[in-house]
């Protein structure tokens, strides 16, 4: 970065701004301003001998009207949940600030996962597992016969996950086989061209080897010293995410009736030809890399709510079959498809992701048709 960034901080609590300055490097930054809820009662001193007064976000409108047009980046960045990033976003393209300007501050930290990646890496398996959330909490690994790890973790893309078993067989792991998580809509679906989900991408681009992406400007923002000390923390094992598991709510409630078009919205992705073709080299690369190192590379769609099922479109989990076939007969890639596994109410605590009662049953059939794959069981 030849230049530091001009930008405009936007933190959602006071925690915020003391560890988006933690992550930073200052000298690659030239903030304009920093807005939060704590309005004027904050002053941040930079180096060398810098203050900035916070301003609340009542002042915000005035500042869009004065810095839109220039070359200057608004970071959004909270200590908590970071769903209203994308309302901010929204707010701020509304009012005429530039997509491409506004930058997701949110550094992944899902340490479940990644005290699991280091347990896959120093121990031997059977088998990983990958994928988003479907994945992360449709797979009880206990009801698996082999001796596994499920590194599936919510967001994660075919990029990822690829570079998650590469990692693994990096480490000389000899594993027998991979369980690829995937949906009708991955071939969609890539973290970093996604505002909400680039930041989640970011755990992945430091705990992993591997070129870093160059389009995501605000990893460039980061101290060498905040990513050292990122990848030198350490997170117990659990390798069926069962104390992680116990942290949500395990039984659907009517709410969540009340968003089934938003659901579905979310979980059919219209695919871009480029994604298209990103995601589809990214597959085979996944399958050729798992038999490169003779581990049975198996791809398994996991079971939705009864009413998402019967409203998905039939086109979009007719191409996307159609893909995985295509896979199984040039690559030899095995498949686990329980898209039609009915698995009722009572085994989501939401309309797309399983509970423990709900992952037992689809791990069972899972395990059922492993047998059939590894040992040529009818």
């Amino acid at each position: 970065m030849e230049k530091p960034l001009r930008a405009i901080l936007l933190a959602f609590q006071p925690q915020a701004i003391k560890l988006f300055f933690s992550q930073i490097d200052l000298s690659k930054v030239h903030l304009l301003a920093v807005f939060s809820d704590q309005g004027e009662s904050i002053r941040i001193a930079t180096p060398p001998n810098k203050t900035i007064p916070t301003k609340s976000f009542s002042e915000i409108l005035s500042f869009i009207h004065r810095y839109r047009d220039e070359n200057v980046y608004w970071i959004l960045t909270t200590a908590g949940a970071y769903d209203n990033l994308g309302t901010i976003a929204r707010l701020l393209v509304a009012r005429g600030i530039r997509r491409d300007h506004i930058l997701n501050g949110h550094v992944g930290d899902a340490t479940h996962f990644q005290g699991n990646l280091r347990y896959a890496e120093r121990e031997n398996m059977d088998y990983i597992a990958t994928g988003i959330s479907y994945m992360e909490f449709g797979l009880d690994i206990k009801q698996i016969p082999y001796r596994g790890v499920n590194l599936a973790v919510s967001s994660q893309d075919l990029y990822y996950g690829y570079r998650i078993a590469a990692d693994i067989f990096a480490h000389g792991k000899k594993l027998r086989f991979c369980l690829i998580g995937v949906t009708p809509y991955s071939l969609g679906y890539q973290m970093h061209r996604s505002f909400m989900t680039i930041g989640a991408s970011r755990q992945y681009e430091l705990l992993l080897p591997g070129e870093v992406r160059e389009d995501d400007l605000f990893f460039q923002l980061l101290s060498d010293a905040y990513k050292a000390q990122y990848v030198r923390r350490s997170f117990p094992a659990d390798p069926n995410y069962d104390r992680f598991k116990t942290m949500v709510p395990h039984n659907i409630s009517l709410k969540d009736f009340f968003h089934v078009e938003n659901m579905l919205q979310d979980v059919v992705v219209k695919l871009r030809q480029d994604a298209f073709a990103s995601n589809l080299k990214t597959m085979k690369a996944y399958v050729r890399l798992c038999n490169e190192h003779h581990a049975k590379p198996i791809a398994v769609v996991l079971p939705l709510s009864p009413i998402i099922h019967d409203r998905y479109p039939g086109k979009e989990l007719a191409d996307f079959r159609a893909v995985l076939t295509s896979l199984q007969d040039e690559m030899g890639l095995s498949i686990i498809d329980l898209f039609d596994l009915r698995v009722d109410y009572d085994g989501f605590y939401d309309l797309v992701h399983m509970n423990p009662h709900g992952a037992a049953l689809a791990s069972r059939a899972v395990a059922k048709r492993l047998d059939s794959i590894l040992h040529g069981h009818s």
